[in-house]
């Protein structure tokens, strides 16, 4: 071995001794979980939502605010730029492991530990997330931006004094991440605030009320325009999706002459008070507790999902009228329905190697009602 090698040779061992090295061997670990996680999930795992955001994403359907426009946008992008589905399954590994690596190298840092740096890696594989990890799903990616943003909190608390360019950077990319997550999930806001409000003070631990403000606006702002931007991009038609939660309350609370009561009460017209009680007496006496809308509710196919729309005021005038005096009723029905989800999902998921993009597709809402059903948790058996 001539000089020069053994020298280079010293040099990576002094460079392995300090630690200098770890974080790129992290880099690789990562790198290659992510590539192990991608293969075996190829193409990705597709949701009865996820088959409707594909469909939207191809063109071969409208959009609808049902779903996030903003996914079945970024999935669309993704397929004229790459010409592949499996696209958004395998940046949803990219974004995870990335995170993680981003997150392996802090703790790294901040112990000297191999192990526990290795320890926020195997994160990654632990079943309950690599389960989703392959799952094209409007959660997933709500998850994932949220990890993400807490990764840009944590590497800005890191930096030194005087970094100002670097913390506004991180900032924005922080910001922006914490958008997504608003847009792909509206209910994402519980968990966005307490981020938000981390990002703010790792940016600058002593931030006066200017530096709130604008923080503040600026999450607001960018939201509000990304949100605006994808309208005029997607034109989604409005479904009024909201109105299938006081649907769901109604048909499980009330028994089918109280909503059959309270239907008129409210102004219903004739057909939708009819399939109101169809949808009580079909959910109650099979037991079928929740989603009643594609479970129980007589639909008409030629509406798709903005059947509800016209009758959202009627929903929620009659929960208004109604909760408050079967308050124990409904308390009972939301805590039963919730401690059975909790321990028991009865989601199923589609292999992606069998979608053929602009081949026609099953009714996915149609075939929601059959497959929740037959793997229904809470039926007797």
């Amino acid at each position: 071995m001539d000089h020069n090698a053994a020298q280079r040779l010293a040099t990576l061992r002094s460079a392995w001794q300090r630690g200098a090295l770890w974080p790129w061997y992290l880099a690789a670990i990562a790198a290659f979980c992510a590539y192990a996680v991608t293969v075996v999930f190829h193409p990705g795992y597709l949701s009865v939502d996820s088959l409707e955001q594909l469909g939207q994403a191809l063109g071969d359907q409208p959009v609808n605010d049902w779903h996030p426009p903003v996914m079945a946008l970024l999935w669309r992008i993704l397929i004229h730029t790459t010409g592949a589905v499996s696209a958004m399954a395998a940046l949803q590994v990219v974004v995870l492991w990335g995170t993680l690596w981003v997150l392996a190298r802090l703790v790294w840092k901040n112990t000297g530990s191999r192990w526990l740096s290795l320890g926020m890696l195997a994160v990654g594989l632990a079943p309950h997330v690599m389960n989703f990890t392959g799952v094209v799903w409007k959660d997933v990616h709500m998850a994932y931006a949220l990890l993400a943003a807490f990764a840009v909190v944590l590497t800005a608390r890191e930096l030194p004094a005087g970094r100002t360019k670097t913390r506004w950077a991180l900032l924005i990319l922080g910001v922006l991440f914490l958008a997504y997550a608003l847009l792909v999930r509206k209910n994402g806001f519980v968990a966005v605030i307490p981020v938000f409000i981390m990002l703010v003070l790792a940016i600058r631990p002593s931030s006066g009320l200017r530096r709130w403000l604008i923080a503040t606006s600026a999450l607001i702002a960018v939201t509000a325009v990304a949100g605006a931007a994808v309208s005029a991009t997607t034109h989604p038609v409005t479904t009024r999706q909201y109105a299938q939660i006081p649907l769901d309350d109604i048909v499980h609370v009330l028994t089918p002459a109280e909503v059959r009561a309270a239907a008129d009460k409210a102004g219903a017209s004739a057909d939708f008070r009819n399939r109101l009680v169809a949808a009580a007496t079909t959910c109650q006496s099979e037991r079928i507790p929740a989603d009643a809308y594609f479970q129980c509710f007589p639909r008409n196919k030629a509406l798709g999902v903005t059947e509800l729309r016209g009758d959202a005021d009627v929903l929620l005038r009659m929960w208004t009228q109604e909760m408050p005096k079967h308050f124990e009723g409904y308390t009972v029905y939301r805590v039963r329905v919730f401690s059975k989800l909790l321990f028991q999902g009865n989601q199923a998921f589609q292999n992606g190697s069998d979608i053929t993009p602009h081949a026609p597709q099953p009714d996915a809402l149609e075939s929601r009602r059959s497959t929740r059903r037959s793997r229904n948790p809470c039926r007797d058996t």
